[in-house]
């Protein structure tokens, strides 16, 4: 008697959820098919006939390039972020070679200057009249004579 009630008896909830899973992975076992298996049934039911034969291997490609299409989708969508945060590496790249260029030339606009005004002051020790419009001779000439009046002075003392 108590297996007849057992039979009529209403389940519970957690044995519901128990069994719901277990049927979801035996549908997706049933879906996923391998190419062996696809291919052994098909040949089963075409008893060898070479014309289905043709059609189940060129379905079988298409089943495959589809999948690879799919995957390469998903792969571009993937890859999507890091193209995008690459493409503002190198823009910012680009800023930064740009910024060390104009930095360089202006380093080398100073080097150029620096040798120039080196130049000009080793002219200036040479030729003072080029660059100061009333060089005279008096400061020399005012050395020499404090010269020959000194030394004598300081050879007395």
């Amino acid at each position: 008697m108590n297996a007849l009630k057992k039979i009529f008896q209403l389940k519970n909830d957690k044995e519901l959820e128990v069994v719901q899973p277990l049927e979801q992975e035996e549908d997706i076992k049933k879906v996923k098919l391998t190419f062996f298996e696809s291919g052994y049934g098909s040949s089963k039911q075409a008893q060898g006939n070479h014309l289905v034969f043709k059609a189940c291997l060129e379905e079988v490609y298409m089943d495959y390039k589809g999948k690879c299409r799919d995957n390469e989708k998903l792969q571009n969508r993937l890859k999507q972020p890091y193209l995008e945060e690459k493409g503002k590496y190198e823009v910012e790249l680009k800023k930064r070679n740009t910024a060390k260029g104009l930095i360089e030339e202006s380093i080398e606009d100073l080097e150029k200057k620096i040798i120039n005004t080196k130049s000009d002051i080793a002219d200036v020790k040479q030729n003072t009249e080029k660059y100061i419009e009333f060089a005279d001779k008096k400061p020399v000439a005012q050395f020499y004579i404090g010269l020959v009046i000194l030394l004598p002075i300081t050879i007395f003392l």
